[in-house]
């Protein structure tokens, strides 16, 4: 017979939620009426994750994303009704869904206007596209998915009649060379964006105090909701075995934050925690590297490595004592 300290059982929470991002908040927020034990635990010292706002010294009233920045109320209804229901208020993303027509870029050593990219001539020169031939927006990924038979006329197509992305990849590669920095998933057979939308419900969105508030807010909700909740910061979940009773044995690893920059602390040992649930609200590299035999298994393995696809990105944040570009022959209203 296997005998359990009651001591023990009744300290393992309910839910341990790892991750306090925008997931792993939302989880907490959800569950917060239902008179449970919850704890949160976060790898770093800072809630939101990949919602991360930040505010330069000499202009604190401009949010600075450096994640998460837009959404629409149409695609994104579910993160649209919590911010309502959290009081969260919105404001029109500036930028709207790509550049302005005249926008100045640069692709493939030649200075172009945003509007330009897509002109007649420019597609001639680069495709042999006919002239007279108009382009669709079509956001189906015609190069990993079956395209329905009444999609396929918004394919591109050469002046032969064969569409783009069978003879090469030069009319993807060109597409993502031009699409401004909002567009994902560029496929094939996709039309670059070259004007705000014109319908309210469409209207890219952003949150007036920063994304950052989303989270926080939903962690805010979390814990007032009950002096059971917890959140657990500098926590970095290792290793989880399942007991005999079905609940949960959690190793952490503490962790320090410098400068924005979390590591693991060396030679410290790990710290035990107990859940009868978990829920794991972290992103796919750490699922990767989580010591647990559940998460081992070859379909899962391949579930989890499989789920989202890298795609490398950046931002760039520059700021100056004046709007000196205003004077730039180049300039328009929205970037260079």
């Amino acid at each position: 017979m296997v005998i359990f300290h009651i001591e023990a059982i009744k300290s393992c929470d309910d839910v341990a939620i790892i991750g306090a991002g925008i997931a792993g908040t939302y989880a907490g927020w959800r569950l917060r009426n239902l008179n449970k034990q919850i704890t949160v635990y976060e790898y770093s010292n800072r809630v939101g994750g990949r919602c991360y706002t930040v505010k330069f010294p000499d202009i604190p009233d401009i949010n600075v994303e450096l994640g998460a920045m837009g959404f629409t109320a149409t695609s994104h209804k579910l993160r649209y009704d919590t911010m309502r229901e959290l009081g969260l208020s919105v404001q029109k993303f500036v930028l709207g869904v790509a550049a302005s027509e005249d926008t100045t870029v640069h692709v493939r050593g030649v200075h172009l206007r945003y509007k330009d990219l897509w002109g007649t001539s420019t597609l001639t020169n680069y495709f042999r596209m006919n002239e007279n031939q108009e382009m669709f927006k079509n956001y189906t990924d015609v190069l990993t998915t079956t395209v329905p038979e009444d999609a396929k006329r918004f394919q591109i197509k050469d002046v032969d009649g064969l569409q783009m992305y069978k003879q090469s990849s030069e009319a993807q590669n060109y597409i993502k060379d031009t699409a401004s920095f909002l567009n994902k998933g560029v496929s094939a057979s996709a039309k670059v964006i070259t004007s705000p939308p014109s319908h309210e419900e469409n209207e890219v969105l952003t949150v007036t105090t920063g994304f950052s508030s989303i989270p926080e807010k939903l962690l805010e909700e979390f814990l007032r909701a009950s002096r059971r909740h917890n959140i657990k910061l500098n926590h970095h979940l290792k290793a989880n075995k399942k007991m005999r009773n079905g609940y949960y044995n959690l190793y952490f690893e503490r962790t320090i934050t410098r400068n924005g920059r979390t590591s693991i602390i060396k030679n410290k040992p790990l710290i035990k925690k107990c859940a009868k649930k978990i829920i794991l609200a972290v992103n796919r590299l750490s699922l990767e590297r989580l010591n647990w035999k559940g998460l081992h298994q070859p379909n899962i393995r391949e579930y989890i490595t499989k789920a989202v696809k890298d795609v490398s990105a950046g931002k760039l944040f520059l700021v100056y004592n004046f709007p000196w570009w205003r004077n730039s022959p180049v300039y328009s209203k929205y970037a260079i």
